[in-house]
């Protein structure tokens, strides 16, 4: 066996200037695509600091707000205890909104107070079997 020895062919003067025709699009592409990804990083970059600088400002709005908080909690304005129910009569026995009960409550859609409900006997006759009315002796 002979080794086939292959030598090169030199190119047309034609095929070169194909060649360096194509060399350039690709570079000019390549420099195309690097400026596109300079200008996203930029963008990225702008965004992100953004975001870090509304990120501080809400770590920072909070940090208030508890501090507001933990100032207040010695305000004469915080109820230690919570206010005594309404007393009221119905069907001959007496009852009372628990201390713990809401002041208002939400019913059908409407916020109603203890005083409120008192005066609608229907409802009454539903809301007192619920736990936030005891009947007192």
């Amino acid at each position: 066996m002979s080794g086939t020895n292959k030598k090169a062919t030199p190119l047309t003067e034609e095929q070169l200037s194909e060649k360096d025709a194509r060399l350039q699009e690709l570079e000019d592409k390549l420099t195309a695509d690097r400026e596109a990804l300079d200008q996203e990083k930029a963008e990225f970059e702008s965004w992100k600091a953004e975001q870090e600088a509304e990120l501080e400002k809400k770590k920072s709005d909070l940090d208030e707000l508890e501090q507001t908080l933990l100032n207040t909690e010695g305000d004469e304005n915080v109820l230690d205890e919570p206010e005594p129910g309404l007393e009221f009569k119905f069907e001959k026995d007496k009852f009372k909104f628990k201390d713990s009960a809401p002041k208002n409550l939400r019913i059908g859609g409407k916020t109603l107070s203890q005083e409120e409900i008192v005066k609608d006997k229907d409802l009454l006759q539903i809301i007192i079997k619920t736990t936030h009315i005891e009947k007192i002796k």
